[in-house]
């Protein structure tokens, strides 16, 4: 597999839902709103936003247009750059 691949994102949810199959009381988020808690809803939230992007990716997107796409669908995310460099990264600039 290759990093960032939509078969590296699909083994991402894979292992999200063997951590959240652990019932963690707590999940620490590295890319995170530093006042939000570190509740383990952010696996399910995590997992659907990889298979939001496999979706998306299914379309054969510009780097651009994943990127705006997937800001549209998550206009709260925090720090978007690493959105950026994820797409560049996948797509090519």
């Amino acid at each position: 597999m290759t990093a960032g691949t939509p078969s590296t994102l699909a083994y991402e949810t894979f292992v999200s839902d063997r951590v959240a199959a652990l019932e963690p009381r707590a999940v620490v988020a590295g890319h995170k709103n530093k006042e939000l808690a570190d509740d383990p809803a952010i696996l399910d939230q995590t997992r659907q936003y990889l298979v939001d992007a496999i979706r998306l990716l299914g379309d054969k997107p510009t780097a651009r247009e994943f990127y705006d796409r997937m800001a549209a669908l998550y206009p709260d995310r925090l720090n978007r750059g690493p959105l950026w460099y994820g797409a560049v990264g996948l797509l090519g600039g």
